[in-house]
């Protein structure tokens, strides 16, 4: 499989993961991008595996981490079938698509996916997301992509829940990173503009985490001068002035409202349904309850029910992943995530630690480590700090 060939299977693969950004006016966008991804990383993970043949470049403890992650996956399988006599083809089949979107690592790293070139595709993402959130906004009540609720108005403005909101993450980090190497004043106008649209998302843990991590990623690379204005300047920033704009107050209100009354935390309820009450068996905890397939008696009672009683695993982050793949799935995920810290990899890609940092962060609030899309941007990550491969040569173009 030449280069062409794979960067085309690639940007195939991202679009599928990002499920088309959702259109509302292509109802069958999920299963149709849902059977394409599935197709693909699996064409991608036969070749890595069967022909390439290519080192990974994982350390002893990140091979442990995935281990431990698949075999959880496929434990959880065998839960669901045993305690809500769920079969074990449907098991598997709403299994894949956590599987495989783990498994893009071993398809990035087995065929020596270029880098740079995924680095780029990110970025363009990240453009196109800010695209959509544009025309969403201009075109709202009739949003054309993603979804959005009346009920989650803040500050004046509606938000709408869109894949591809990590990409901005991604080049956000990636616009501090290079301004700060080569001061292009390019980078620099990239970087207000992620700014602008990561507050646009509306999600309190988005910009609290991009903010805080995005701050230390460029303390990291300034002289000690440079930090103390920084440093003023964003206290400044946070004390005198971003009480004084009406969104952040609204924001700064709702989480007020929440933390005074944690009964009516919808997320303190769902940590306690998915950790506490609803596992068949004392075994789920360590195995996992797997996951429930729509199409089986046990996946339309298990949906039925979290939709009446409004508590959706995806919310909790490592709770719901804890509910599906138990103890065993999050020691694999925590080895697997945490491991990535010690990679020393290329400095170039050294800013993708933050990046990182801020999905382990997301983790307790969001779906980071359960949606497709997501996974993937994690797996990226993971590959950008274990590549090395000094024999080959890349069109690289730093600035």
């Amino acid at each position: 499989m030449n280069e062409k060939n794979i960067n085309i299977l690639f940007i195939l693969l991202c679009i599928c993961a990002f499920e088309f950004y959702r259109p509302t006016f292509f109802p069958r966008y999920s299963d149709i991008s849902k059977y394409i991804f599935e197709l693909t990383a699996m064409t991608m993970l036969a070749y890595a595996v069967f022909f390439a043949k290519n080192k990974y470049g994982l350390s002893s403890i990140s091979r442990i981490g995935f281990t431990a992650l698949f075999l959880a996956m496929g434990t959880s399988i065998y839960m669901a079938y045993r305690f809500n006599n769920q079969h074990i083809l449907q098991g598997f089949t709403s299994t894949m698509p956590y599987l495989l979107a783990y498994a893009t690592f071993f398809i990035f790293s087995g065929i020596k996916v270029n880098p740079f070139f995924m680095e780029r595709c990110i970025n363009y993402f990240a453009v196109i997301t800010m695209v959509l959130m544009v025309v969403n906004l201009l075109l709202y009540p009739n949003v054309p992509f993603g979804s959005a609720d009346i009920s989650e108005m803040r500050g004046g403005l509606i938000r709408v829940r869109l894949p591809g909101y990590s990409s901005i993450s991604f080049f956000f980090m990636y616009n501090i990173h290079r301004y700060t190497l080569f001061k292009n004043k390019t980078h620099l106008r990239w970087l207000i503009v992620c700014i602008f649209f990561i507050v646009l998302t509306l999600s309190r843990q988005l910009i609290l985490f991009n903010l805080l991590f995005g701050g230390l990623l460029f303390l990291n690379h300034v002289k000690w001068h440079t930090k103390l204005v920084f440093v003023l300047f964003s206290l400044a920033l946070f004390v005198f002035i971003m009480p004084r704009i009406g969104l952040f107050q609204s924001l700064t209100e709702i989480t007020k409202n929440q933390l005074s009354d944690e009964d009516d935390v919808i997320r303190f309820s769902a940590w306690d349904y998915y950790t506490k009450e609803i596992q068949p068996d004392s075994q789920c905890y360590f195995w996992g309850t797997g996951v429930p397939n729509a199409n089986s008696s046990y996946g339309q009672k298990f949906y039925d029910e979290i939709t009446e009683l409004k508590v959706f695993f995806v919310d909790i982050g490592y709770g719901g992943f804890f509910f599906l793949f138990g103890t065993l799935g999050i020691i694999g995920l925590a080895t697997l995530l945490i491991s990535a810290f010690f990679y020393k990899g290329i400095f170039i890609f050294s800013y993708v630690k933050y990046f990182l940092a801020i999905n382990l962060a997301m983790g307790f609030t969001s779906g980071v480590v359960i949606y497709q899309s997501q996974i993937m941007m994690i797996m990226m990550a993971l590959y950008f700090l274990t590549f090395n491969d000094e024999n080959r040569n890349y069109n690289i173009k730093l600035q």
